[in-house]
């Protein structure tokens, strides 16, 4: 789809609007309390959690850095299914990964969604992340007390994504177009019917 039909509705700038970029890192801490309350009760109907939660000292550096390993490698997951789902929906349409302003990213700039395809690719990260921690805890791999953690941070780190998600679900309803840009997202109108 082609801009000509589009009317301009709003554009969000998360780099620039530093009221945006505030409040989505401390919504972000906030809802980090509900996200681990989520996995520790799927880690409980799942399998309930035997060993106590105990947090002692390390006694290796590994144990210090595996995190950060894990984390990093969870971020280029995140983004790459960003990227992937970015073309999946519009094949023709260039995918860029960076980081600016703290925030890693994945964009297809000049490349028109859907909201129905906009909320897929915004969410399929979060969905796609939990399921593979979830399936990693059942078969063993982490601890209940890592699943929890991993799965609950990630969460929370998606606040940008859910925020998109309640842009174009609740605050702009109707039939809409986005466009992601390096700094937020487009909202447009459809002036015509095609």
């Amino acid at each position: 789809m082609d801009k000509t039909n589009l009317k301009l509705v709003k554009e969000y700038n998360i780099l620039e609007d530093k009221k945006i970029a505030i409040w989505l890192n401390v919504a972000s801490f906030i809802i980090m309390i509900p996200m681990f309350i989520l996995f520790f009760g799927i880690a409980v109907i799942i399998q309930p959690i035997v060993q106590p939660l105990v947090f002692g000292v390390t006694q290796s550096i590994w144990t210090i850095i595996q995190p950060l390993i894990i984390f990093f490698l969870v971020i280029v997951v995140h983004e790459g299914i960003h990227g992937l789902f970015f073309k999946l929906f519009n094949p023709k349409g260039r995918v860029e990964f960076g980081l600016k302003g703290g925030f890693a990213y994945a964009v297809s700039e000049g490349s028109i969604y859907t909201k129905g395809q906009m909320n897929i690719i915004g969410m399929a990260p979060f969905v796609i992340i939990s399921i593979l921690f979830t399936l990693a805890y059942v078969c063993g791999f982490m601890s209940s007390v890592t699943y929890v953690m991993y799965a609950g941070l990630h969460g929370a780190m998606c606040i940008g994504d859910l925020w998109y998600l309640y842009l174009l679900t609740v605050k702009h309803r109707g039939v809409i177009y986005v466009e992601d840009t390096k700094q937020g997202i487009t909202i447009y109108e459809l002036l015509t019917k095609e």
